[in-house]
């Protein structure tokens, strides 16, 4: 929380991206986890299959490890760092989070809308 408050800085600005994108893709997958595991229980009142606690967890780690290695290309290739940036009209200076490294702009678009469309799957 303390990443998006202040003055930026290289190491918040990546925590803003690794906070937020997991903290989504681990509380979407464990509510779809949940209600297939209510699904599967209730589908047929003749047989019932549940589903161990551990396979629950599997699943969610699953679909947690692709956001991960998206974030760890994202944070190498595209790297957040905060950039000076000066105001033309009171002449003071204040740092922004800037996405550039190796990819430039592009990359930071690339991976922000394969992260968004990643977890727009489980919507």
């Amino acid at each position: 929380l303390f990443a998006f408050f202040g003055q930026p800085h290289t190491v918040s600005c990546n925590f803003r991206i690794w906070f937020l994108s997991v903290a989504v893709i681990t509380a979407i997958s464990a509510l779809l986890v949940k209600s297939f595991r209510v699904w599967r229980l209730y589908r047929s009142p003749t047989e019932i299959k549940a589903l161990r606690d551990w396979q629950l967890i599997l699943f969610v780690i699953i679909s947690v490890l692709p956001v991960l290695i998206l974030l760890a290309l994202w944070t190498g290739l595209a790297t957040p760092t905060a950039m000076l940036i000066e105001a033309s009209s009171d002449n003071r200076e204040h740092l922004l989070c800037s996405y550039g490294g190796v990819a430039g702009e592009i990359g930071f678009y690339f991976f922000f809308f394969a992260i968004v469309a990643y977890v727009a799957l489980f919507l």
